[in-house]
């Protein structure tokens, strides 16, 4: 694989023993040139010459190397929050077809998979670093993974290489740590072959994964509507397990930064297939699920359209976590171009013309099946002062709403005006921390 890489071959380099083994590995193995990455957390006092000591190794070994200086936020986890702000300068720093390497062995694989069970994030009770994955426009290598960090600190002292040993690895106040340091040590002892049992179980969970993941991303395409929404019917006869998958797989496609558990997500499950509720909503930090009529929707609340008048480019026009997209229709949408109008959402008294009535969008939504959740995010037309409509919703079944100031007649053509919500408009985000 990394002899195949098109674009370049880049090493996380804390200066730690273990990424300097790969570092030197790498150096005398490949023929392809390698880069190295530093990220300078600053949370040492000596973090400026842990960084000096990557130059130096890197001007021996002479491989260009990359600093980056990080402002890790102090509230909550450190350990969390740093690695948050190192992946991010990786994430940034890949451009498409680069490969990161990462000197990640068995051990931390061991902590990883524990931590993920402690936490409750893996989906099946335990989940470990994958040995490949996308990283913002390249991909993420750990090719070390099968190697004991025993192992590669014997490499590293017959090799004469000199690491940097950071010394708040002994602090056992982080999770990470404790688990080195008081628990792992005790369950060895107890059972030898501890760690490669537990990873051995990963490796079996992990084909059920992809198995389980192929079979959530057939039944969500079968019964996916448009972007955001699902034929709920459809959902409701799939058993609990497969729910579950798709609505992680759902997530996934959103590209939610954090999936969460099995736990959270059958709870997800019970409420909105619960029938003592009319429109049930199942809220997940900043997105939501609601069950509507025949729908199941699921909505980014922190993607709000704009505040203030939009105007389009053509028949087509960004709107919030979407595109207002015009089409010409027979008997269809409102008399007016769709170049000549301005939009924005509801306010308070926003009232459309309706057969003679100014109507409250409240009952107009209603009656038309925009879901709750998505209200606030729609469109509305004007042609200058005058409110004419409310734009459809594409692929969901929601036609659009034209007043009588500009509605058409039967025969007659029309600007047949939908809002289409996107899925795709941010990049992925890694599921499980690693």
């Amino acid at each position: 694989m990394l002899e195949s890489v098109s674009g370049r071959i880049i090493v996380a380099y804390s200066g730690g023993c273990d990424s300097h083994v790969l570092l030197h590995l790498l150096q005398k193995q490949l023929s392809h040139p390698i880069e190295a990455l530093h990220v300078n957390h600053g949370l040492s006092p000596i973090a400026s010459d842990w960084q000096s000591h990557c130059e130096s190794v890197c001007d021996q070994l002479q491989i260009p190397l990359t600093a980056f200086r990080v402002a890790v936020k102090q509230s909550g986890s450190l350990e969390t929050n740093a690695r948050a702000a190192r992946y991010q300068v990786f994430e940034l720093e890949m451009q498409s077809d680069d490969l990161l390497v990462m000197g990640h062995h068995q051990d931390d694989q061991v902590e990883t998979i524990l931590l993920n069970m402690m936490s409750g994030r893996a989906p099946l009770g335990i989940q470990g670093m994958p040995a490949v994955r996308t990283l913002g426009l390249g991909r993420l290598l750990r090719p070390l993974l099968h190697q004991s960090r025993e192992n590669l600190r014997r490499y590293a002292l017959a090799q004469g290489l000199q690491w940097v040993e950071d010394a708040s690895n002994e602090d056992t106040e982080h999770d990470r740590n404790y688990l080195r340091q008081k628990v792992i040590p005790r369950l060895t002892q107890r059972w030898a072959g501890f760690s490669g049992t537990l990873i051995e179980q990963w490796a079996r969970t992990s084909d059920y994964l992809n198995h389980q993941e192929m079979e959530a991303k057939s039944d969500f395409e079968a019964m996916s509507v448009a972007a955001g929404c699902i034929k709920f019917a459809r959902f409701l006869k799939l058993p609990e397990a497969r729910q579950v998958a798709l609505l992680r797989h759902w997530l996934r496609a959103a590209n939610c930064d954090r999936v969460p558990g099995g736990q959270t997500l059958q709870n997800a499950v019970r409420v909105l297939c619960s029938q003592s509720a009319e429109s049930p909503i199942f809220e997940l930090g900043h997105y939501s699920w609601q069950r509507f009529r025949s729908r199941l929707v699921l909505v980014d609340k922190h993607s709000v359209a704009e505040p203030d008048w939009v105007t389009t480019r053509g028949d087509f026009g960004p709107f919030g976590a979407g595109l207002i997209k015009a089409n010409v229709v027979k008997g269809q949408g409102v008399s007016v171009p769709v170049a000549q109008l301005r939009f924005r959402t509801r306010r308070n008294g926003d009232k459309l013309l309706i057969n003679g009535h100014h109507r409250t969008l409240k009952n107009l939504f209603q009656e038309s099946g925009y879901p709750p959740l998505v209200r606030d995010q729609i469109p509305l037309a004007f042609d200058g002062d005058q409110m004419i409509g409310i734009c459809g919703i594409g692929g969901w079944g929601i036609d659009m709403v034209a007043g009588d100031l500009a509605k058409v007649s039967f025969g007659v053509e029309g600007t047949d005006i939908h809002w289409i919500p996107q899925r795709d408009n941010v990049k992925r985000k890694n599921q499980y921390s690693d």
